[in-house]
């Protein structure tokens, strides 16, 4: 069972390869090498699915908002 978490970008490293991430827990930084190399843009305020540290993808609110429902009811 794969465990991802979900969180919403609120700082951009300089360099765009990592972000601090709120909601669903404590502030914290994550990696964006995977969406980097899939060449997928990452903003302030979008939200993300996290996987052991690493942003794997970018999600709309209403999908990250139905993923923080399910886990924390």
């Amino acid at each position: 069972m794969c465990v991802t978490d979900v969180g919403r970008v609120t700082a951009l490293a300089a360099d765009g390869g990592s972000a601090e991430l709120a909601g669903g827990g404590p502030s914290r930084p994550v990696s964006l090498a995977v969406l980097v190399l899939e060449g997928v843009p990452v903003h302030v305020g979008d939200w993300v699915r996290v996987h052991t540290g690493l942003a794997v993808e970018v999600l709309g609110e209403g999908e990250a908002l139905a993923a923080l429902r399910a886990v924390r009811p």
